[in-house]
């Protein structure tokens, strides 16, 4: 009947609509170089960007992602070696929502470095982890030269794991001057090295 029709052809529209919100995974494809935004230099195609997704660098390169704009996703993920610099204009912050498991992962060898490349023009990048996100560096998390940081809303959020580093080389608090304190932990083994800074650096609380 035509009413039974009109309503499968809803409940097909309203699924469609549903598996669209849920989690999708992206993985790197932009080579050495290239724009955040652009569709293209993710696989799948990221046509629609969503604070769902799910974005993974593991080419085991060193990469440049430029033109980076303030954005929400739910997970972050460098492994298998990799070397990501984020930057871009107008101090942009990537907020990571929450999903399964750690919300930022940096593998063992891995590294992911806020500002852009060292060695060129400064940009100043954030990256923040919403409210119940967490964050696992068995890697490295480089942060400068200027005042880029890594924060968190929840106390010991941010694990650095023993043969995880922090590189900080600012004069600016990596982590939180405000809100709560105590995010970061550094287990036996790890590294805290500070180039720059008076004496709260990189804590911006104690």
């Amino acid at each position: 009947t035509r009413a039974a029709l009109t309503a499968f052809v809803l409940a097909t529209f309203l699924a469609a609509g549903a598996s669209r919100v849920q989690a999708a995974a992206y993985t790197w494809a932009g080579g050495s170089s290239g724009a955040w935004a652009s569709a293209g230099n993710w696989s799948p195609l990221r046509d629609i960007a969503a604070t769902t997704d799910e974005l993974t660098f593991d080419s085991g390169d060193s990469i440049l992602v430029t033109d980076f704009a303030t954005a929400s996703i739910a997970r972050l993920v460098v492994t298998n070696g990799t070397r990501v610099n984020l930057g871009g204009p107008a101090e942009p912050t990537l907020t990571l929502l929450g999903a399964a498991g750690e919300d930022l992962f940096v593998g063992a060898g891995a590294s992911l470095c806020l500002g852009g490349a060292w060695g060129s023009p400064p940009e100043t990048t954030h990256v923040r982890l919403a409210a119940g996100a967490t964050a696992r560096v068995e890697g490295a998390i480089r942060i400068g030269p200027i005042k880029s940081s890594i924060d968190a809303v929840n106390s010991l959020s941010i694990l650095f794991t023993a043969g995880g580093a922090l590189d900080h080389r600012s004069s600016a608090a990596a982590f939180t001057t405000s809100g709560a304190d105590s995010v970061a932990v550094f287990e036996a083994g790890s590294t805290c090295f500070v180039e720059w800074g008076g004496p709260d650096v990189p804590f911006g609380l104690p």
